[in-house]
């Protein structure tokens, strides 16, 4: 849930809710819903804002990297070792300090991570 001071989302949800009623209003009949529905209508409307899209799911499909369902999961090992860095307010993920140029997969091309001669990470 949001937080109850963030009145900048709960303007944005009236403000989308105002124009859902009324493009039903021109679309369907010529007459406001009442005051109940508005107010229930804005409240579905911040639920639904502040409501996470991505969830936890189990990946039962036997495709082991499921393009549809995110990326391969990462042990706690690599997650606790991370977080000190991914946690920072901004970290050299595409950028060589050294010769101040923007460069990809930097981080990923040891060959002790992967066994591999090369790596290539897409989106």
């Amino acid at each position: 849930m949001i937080r109850k001071n963030n009145q900048d989302v709960v303007k944005y949800c009236i403000q989308n809710s105002i124009l859902k009623i009324r493009g039903r209003k021109t679309l369907i009949s010529n007459t406001i819903p009442p005051q109940e529905d508005i107010i229930r209508i804005i409240g579905r409307e911040v639920e639904e804002f502040s409501t996470k899209s991505l969830r936890n799911v189990i990946n039962a499909t036997g495709v082991v990297v499921h393009t549809n369902l995110g990326r391969a999961p990462f042990s706690d090992d690599i997650i606790d070792e991370a977080a000190d860095i991914f946690y920072a307010a901004t970290i050299t993920w595409s950028f060589d300090l050294e010769k101040g140029e923007r460069i990809r997969n930097t981080h990923l091309t040891n060959s002790y991570l992967t066994g591999a001669e090369d790596v290539l990470v897409v989106n």
